[in-house]
């Protein structure tokens, strides 16, 4: 079987509360729901590798 199509959807996630983690404070994450025609859905991290 072959993928024959994938699809990306970039969506944000605002928290109601800032995260407080060692390297700061994040009032949201930003990952990218993927889509293919054999597995489903998966989810990528934003391309700098901070959630």
């Amino acid at each position: 079987m072959k993928i024959r199509g994938i699809k990306a959807t970039p969506i944000n996630l605002r928290l109601e509360a800032p995260y407080a983690w060692v390297f700061g404070e994040l009032d949201g994450f930003s990952p990218t729901i993927v889509e293919d025609g054999l597995t489903g859905l998966d989810e990528a991290p934003k391309a700098d590798g901070y959630f």
